[in-house]
This record gives structure tokens, sequence and C-alpha cells, in this order.
């Protein structure tokens, strides 16, 4: 039993380790004084998903990475002390795991409001700003 647990545990590892082609999918171009709302999730967890129709659901648009298969996303992610899975990037906001209170008092205290549809798909934005601050 203990070593079916150990070769899971290795595996899992090297599935989060391993950069694969991107999957980054980015579901709109942010313009104005609009705040960029970026999720760091994997394919295979529940509350990523949850995380994903719960900002679809309220209208708010959002950068997708998936940190197994984004080497960008994932460097990303490390930057800013990703730990488990989701993080939720609001402007300089990083919260961990999905907790809906949390992310509309993030965008409440951004300065955005819930009128962001999802907009243009690009593949290419720009992360250039790292600076963040860390909510847990």
């Amino acid at each position: 039993m203990n070593r079916i647990l150990l070769l899971l545990s290795a595996f899992l590892y090297m599935r989060l380790s391993v950069a694969q082609p991107s999957d980054v999918r980015s579901h709109t171009v942010l313009a104005g004084n609009q705040v960029r709302v970026e999720i760091f999730v994997t394919s295979w967890c529940p509350y990523c998903r949850r995380l994903e129709k719960f900002l679809t659901s309220e209208k708010i648009a959002y950068v997708r990475y998936d940190i197994e298969h984004d080497p960008k996303g994932r460097k990303i992610y490390d930057s800013i002390g990703g730990r488990g899975v989701p993080v939720i990037r609001i402007g300089q906001t990083v919260l961990f795991g999905f907790n809906p209170v949390e992310i509309k008092e993030a965008l409440r205290l951004s300065g955005k409001q819930k009128n962001m549809g999802l907009g243009t798909i690009s593949s290419d934005a720009d992360i250039a700003d790292e600076s963040f601050r860390k909510v847990s």
C-alpha cells in the first residue's frame, strides 16, 4: 500500500513539474481602468471548475492558466507563492482557494464592479506586473 502511495505521489509531482505545451486561454483583453483577473488551475481540480463557473456566472472576465501545461503560467504561479489550486490574482491581490465572498471583496476593493463581461480571445496576454499583495 505504501508503495502505491509513493508511486502515485511521484506521478503527481512529475505531472506538476514537467512543462508542457501552452494551454493558456485568455478570455478577455482588458482596456482602460479594468483590473486584470488571472486564475491558476489544473484540469482535475473540482474547485477550479467551480471557480470558473462562478466567474462566468458573475460575468467577470479572466485569464486562465493551466499550471500543468503552461510554462509561463507556472512561472507566474510560482512567483506569486502558488501553493495548491486554484489561485486567483485580482490586480495585485492574490487569493488562495475558492471563496466567492473573498473574490467579491477583492474585486470591490480593486474598484472593479460586476460590469465586465467576457470579451475578445487573446492567447498572448502580457503579464509584466509581478508585484502583488497576498491574502490568505
